[in-house]
């Protein structure tokens, strides 16, 4: 029986790069006697490694040990594998850039589309299409790094209203890298200082107590 043949897609520029290292080597790991993996790991300048190299990237060797054997995106070798995993996290990955990339050149890949994945990353986007339809969510702000830099002591009042604890996030990114609890003022801005670093805007989310996971 012949195995279906797809592209890996995986590493990417975001701070998710290390987390999307793993997937992807997980899933190799997990699949390989069903399906005939191309991978190709993305460093974090937007450089791709070649198959030979993101093998052993996906078998533990060091990115920083591989010299050479990046180069520009093979579109002849996506058409012709015709079908892409894309396991790239956070943004230029998981936000519809990548998506919209492939849906531009017609070819398929596995996962959620253009809006889809962009309204799913962006928590911000999120929480307003979740307020339009009425769904009811936790009370939040946004902070942006302009905002923060120039209007700090409106921001912080506005922020107050969420009491403590409150729980900070960059907007655009997953994994729990960047997220922070804040049980005091100065614990509340040292996360946002964080967060800010990762993203331009952040969520500030107000917690819930007692809360019952489904």
């Amino acid at each position: 029986m012949t195995r279906p043949h797809a592209l890996l897609l995986c590493g990417g520029r975001s701070a998710e790069h290390p987390v999307s290292i793993s997937s992807a080597a997980s899933l190799m790991r997990a699949t390989e006697a069903v399906i005939e993996w191309s991978p190709r790991v993305i460093d974090q300048s937007g450089g791709w490694f070649d198959d030979q190299a993101s093998r052993a990237i996906l078998s533990g060797t060091k990115a920083t040990d591989i010299d050479g054997r990046r180069g520009d995106i093979d579109l002849a070798a996506l058409r012709q594998i015709g079908l892409v995993f894309p396991l790239l996290h956070g943004p230029y990955g998981e936000d519809g850039r990548l998506q919209g990339l492939l849906d531009t050149l017609g070819i398929a890949y596995v996962g959620s589309g253009v809006l889809a994945s962009a309204v799913g990353m962006d928590k911000l986007a999120m929480k307003a299409m979740l307020a339009a339809a009425g769904l009811p969510q936790v009370a939040h702000r946004a902070v942006t790094r302009r905002a923060w830099q120039h209007q700090r002591a409106e921001c912080e009042g506005e922020l107050d209203s969420l009491g403590f604890p409150c729980f900070v996030k960059p907007a655009n990114l997953g994994s729990s890298i960047g997220i922070d609890r804040a049980d005091t003022p100065e614990q509340r801005q040292a996360a946002i200082e964080v967060a800010l670093r990762l993203d331009p805007r952040v969520i500030v989310e107000a917690a819930v107590n007692g809360a019952r996971e489904l």
